[in-house]
């Protein structure tokens, strides 16, 4: 039947997958290990106005989605699912 084909390509779409996480885990550990995060500066009370922000030599792009505010905005967004097989039963 057509859903006893479909089950071993969804399984080998998922280990790739799941490879891949574990890929990407690995890299962002060693990234992590190799430009750890900054300790926070101390906070001046200067009325001169903001200070311009200095990235770390390495750093790359803007910061991820875990360091964003609650007002920043992301300019991302996850890609459409695939469409999937129905079966009629």
């Amino acid at each position: 039947s057509q859903q006893e084909q479909t089950l071993p390509v969804l399984m080998e779409q998922l280990t790739v997958a799941n490879l891949r996480y574990h890929h990407l885990e690995a890299m962002i550990q060693q990234l992590h290990e190799r430009f750890p995060a900054p300790a926070p500066a101390p906070t001046a009370t200067s009325t001169s106005g903001p200070e311009p922000t200095l990235q770390a030599p390495g750093a790359v792009g803007p910061p991820g989605p875990e360091t964003l505010g609650p007002t920043e905005v992301t300019h991302f967004r996850p890609a459409p699912p695939l469409p999937c097989p129905t079966f009629s039963g």
